[in-house]
């Protein structure tokens, strides 16, 4: 089942309803690090375990400094969720993980 929002992804986690959870999750939308963090802890907590998520543009790199390219954000989502996720894919464009654990509270 599948539902549109229209709306950037920001307007969409803070009206969520907290029950809502999802099996799969990509991630392309901003190229900003911070942004791309943002959504991965927003996703992450609403992916069900055994979710997948998929990152998008790991090798995108447009900007001189690091913060302006996803892989930053990328790699710091994956340092603050070590042990609850599990590699499954990688190419040098995309990521995808397993959620293996739930976060508390989520």
């Amino acid at each position: 089942k599948c539902n549109a929002f229209q709306g950037t992804s920001d307007q969409y986690f803070a009206n969520r309803h907290v029950e809502t959870h999802f099996d799969f999750v990509y991630i392309d939308g901003s190229h900003r690090a911070g942004q791309v963090l943002k959504d991965a802890v927003n996703a992450f907590s609403s992916l069900r375990r055994d979710g997948i998520m998929i990152f998008d543009d790991l090798s995108w790199k447009q900007q001189h400094h690091a913060l302006g390219n996803p892989a930053s954000g990328i790699i710091a989502f994956l340092n603050l969720h070590q042990g609850l996720f599990k590699v499954i894919a990688c190419t040098s464009k995309q990521l995808a993980i397993k959620k293996t654990k739930a976060i508390s509270g989520s």
